[in-house]
């Protein structure tokens, strides 16, 4: 008999296949219900939802926090700006472009992906409501709210009444638009705080080794955790610092394998700078004992990808371009199109040598 094993991935694209077809076949059987719901299927790929958002509620506590949203946005946008600059001067001086481009399917495989699009619909769900609540709070009128999905992606909207938001005074406008990227901010730090508490300063947890790579030959295995190297505890840089030594040298390395910890001898030739392994800092063991090594391992891997989508998501619609929520900012604070129009300019052609910096390589 024959047994199929479905890893997560698999499992996931059979499910989302599966609600696809099963919503397709329910919205024809049943149209008129979900158009009366406020949902509309388009191409048989589109799923719409939408609101009337006149019950939206304020939140007196974001207008409170009117002058802090837009120091935090202001803080955030330079924080960007001084990012895309040291990244262009980096590279220009050879040390190497820290910026790199991001691309699901490209970079993003696997169960990354599906920890990516989750993360991607709660930032986006998040960036809009907090548009939503901060805009009720000065009184804007909210035409509608909704989403829209996509087989792999979801995103949120609110549509806000133009006339009641051009009333408004330059912060409350400021204040309104800098919410979205603020929260998205707030959430990336928080994930990265959250991550910095649940890993261990000290041990590397191999995720995979390369074929005939050293740790494959001196046998060292998938979801070993190493933990010192010559009864040093180790790290990232630690590691790195005994493997790019040019010289022959003998290394022993304390392995901790099923509840075992293990000695393995090995003498690294001089020739040899790499270890030859995919590896993740070891999570602390309290996290261990509760949910397992590769639980633990999944569960701070969709923190890490919380943390890239807010952070790249606020980095987005911070920086002025154009349709960003910057872009709107630099406008109605400055009041002045033309002015506006270049420095949206401006900031495009330095994002993209930013990037272009990092993804040419070096002479």
């Amino acid at each position: 008999m024959t047994v199929f094993v479905l890893n997560g991935l698999t499992m996931f694209i059979l499910v989302l296949t599966s609600f696809w077809v099963v919503l397709n076949v329910l919205y024809i059987l049943f149209r008129e219900k979900f158009v009366s719901k406020g949902f509309k299927l388009y191409y048989g790929l589109l799923l719409v939802y939408k609101k009337e958002g006149s019950s939206f509620k304020s939140i007196p506590v974001f207008g409170k926090l009117s002058y802090l949203l837009i120091a935090l946005f202001a803080a955030t946008l330079m924080y960007f700006y001084l990012t895309l600059v040291l990244n262009i001067i980096s590279r220009l001086s050879g040390i190497g472009g820290f910026i790199k481009l991001v691309v699901p399917g490209v970079h993003v495989k696997g169960i990354n992906l599906v920890y990516f699009i989750v993360s991607l619909i709660i930032a986006a769900i998040v960036h809009e409501l907090s548009h939503a609540f901060t805009a009720r709070t000065h009184n804007v009128k909210i035409k509608s709210i909704g989403f829209a999905v996509l087989p792999v992606l979801a995103l949120a909207f609110v549509e806000v009444d133009d006339e009641s938001f051009s009333k408004l005074s330059r912060k409350s406008k400021s204040s309104i638009l800098s919410a979205g990227p603020v929260s998205n901010l707030l959430l990336g730090l928080l994930a990265l705080i959250i991550s910095s508490i649940l890993i261990d300063p000290y041990g590397l947890v191999i995720v995979e080794t390369v074929k005939g790579g050293f740790a494959e030959e001196i046998g060292i295995k998938p979801y070993d955790t190493i933990l010192a190297i010559n009864n040093q505890p180790i790290n990232i840089s630690i590691l790195r610092s005994y493997m790019s030594t040019n010289e022959e040298i003998n290394l022993t390395f304390s392995i901790l394998r099923g509840g075992e910890v293990l000695v393995i001898n090995a003498v690294k030739p001089g020739n040899i700078s790499q270890l030859g392994v995919y590896m993740v800092s070891k999570p602390r063991d309290t996290m261990v004992k509760l949910m397992g090594l590769k639980t633990s391992l999944e569960t701070l891997s969709f923190i890490n990808w919380f943390h890239i989508v807010n952070v790249s998501l606020a980095f987005i619609n911070a920086l002025p371009l154009f349709i960003s929520d910057g872009g709107r900012i630099v406008y109605e604070v400055l009041r002045n199109k033309k002015l506006a129009t270049v420095i949206n300019i401006s900031t495009l052609i330095l994002l993209l040598t930013s990037i272009l910096s990092s993804t040419i390589p070096l002479s």
